[in-house]
């Protein structure tokens, strides 16, 4: 599991080359099952993502940043309220209101997945 917790602590990193691979990383772990996104969102990988959404980042950064957030948003209840206990959906509302398609089209599937597997209350 250390590598898990190394590529989140390197959704971070200063340098693109480090960032973009470990963040492409961890998208692809969270599209497995419910203990893996688990893990990553237990490992503190959300504040980072929202740093990500709201940081003066460029596009291709923050699409990815999207993307993750959309796969997290595709599990289950308690992942969902994870994200929105983590602030996440206002970001993800301005960048659907600012942002250049490409991460529009990603923010708007974050905020889709909680809309359709979220609880009645999630989405109330």
């Amino acid at each position: 599991m250390w590598l898990m917790d190394e590529l989140i602590v390197h959704c971070s990193h200063p340098s693109p080359s480090v960032l973009i691979p470990a963040l492409r990383t961890v998208k692809n772990i969270v599209t497995g099952h419910d203990i893996q996104t688990q893990y990553i969102i237990s490992n503190n990988a959300l504040p980072r993502l929202l740093n990500l959404l709201n940081g003066a980042h460029k596009k291709s950064i923050k699409k990815e940043a999207c993307w993750t957030i959309s796969n997290i948003t595709a599990g289950n209840s308690g992942q969902i309220q994870s994200v929105m206990e983590a602030n996440i959906i206002g970001s993800l509302v301005q960048l659907l209101l600012n942002a250049e398609f490409d991460v529009k089209k990603e923010a708007a599937w974050a905020i889709s997945n909680v809309a359709s597997g979220g609880t009645h209350d999630q989405i109330k």
